[in-house]
């Protein structure tokens, strides 16, 4: 006994079509991620951060609203920690900034840092030690912030093995988005700085009296794709700090 089917009829044209969506080169990556794990880090899904106090609002040492001197190798805002070389004086205190509002943070809060002294051979910045790095080793990461600079300062990962990777302000004097992704191969070596220095080699630079640099909403995140800002509450930044 035969039996016949009958189905109904489509247009090829529109069924082409639909092969040519749009979904782009990230989609067809997100496409291909065999695990949900690999699909959660195309996306930078969950919590993201791996910085703490990333927009600088959690000051438990004291309030440092106005200009503070830097000693060399002291914490000061949470978890960050001031460092410059070679007899170089600065000061530095928490700033409201003027970043755009699309940009701000939940307290506008940032930290800028200035140079009191002049040096040919100096460097100047403020480091974090990302304490738990084991589970980053052989994982691609990337480092982003907002800089408002009038010299070339950058953000860089610091591993002990140069060429170090970074990301560089124009000194321009005004806001800019910068980003850069780095491959993890010796985790308990690294630390991520917002600095005046010499990057490709992480060495003294020519630092002015004036020089200075803010910085905010700073992030490091698992995978190759710098993504907006992770807004944390104060309750749980405090908690993290």
């Amino acid at each position: 006994m035969s039996v016949r089917v009958n189905k109904a009829s489509f247009s090829i044209r529109e069924k082409l079509s639909e092969l040519e969506r749009p979904i782009g080169l990230k989609g067809s990556e997100l496409m291909r991620a065999e695990t949900a794990q690999e699909a959660r880090d195309l996306v930078s899904a969950g919590r993201k951060n791996l910085i703490i106090n990333g927009d600088f609002k959690v000051s438990q040492r004291g309030s440092y609203t106005s200009s503070t001197s830097m000693s060399h190798n002291t914490y000061y805002l949470d978890r960050w920690f001031a460092d410059h070389g070679n007899t170089v004086t600065a000061t530095f205190r928490q700033i409201t900034t003027d970043l755009p509002k699309q940009y701000r943070n939940e307290t506008n809060t940032g930290l800028r840092f200035e140079a009191t002294s002049s040096n040919s051979s100096a460097y100047l910045g403020f480091r974090q030690k990302y304490e738990f790095m084991s589970h980053l080793d052989g994982k691609f990461v990337t480092v982003s912030a907002w800089v408002k600079s009038n010299k070339r300062a950058v953000i860089i990962n610091y591993d002990g093995t140069p060429p170090y990777n970074y990301a560089q302000h124009s000194g321009s004097g005004q806001w800019e988005y910068l980003s850069y992704t780095t491959f993890i191969s010796n985790p308990s070596s690294n630390h991520f700085d917002v600095f005046l220095i010499e990057p490709t080699s992480y060495s003294y630079t020519n630092i002015s009296s004036g020089d200075y640099v803010e910085v905010t909403n700073y992030q490091v995140e698992i995978g190759k794709n710098a993504t907006e800002f992770e807004h944390r509450s104060y309750g749980e930044e405090l908690a993290l700090c």
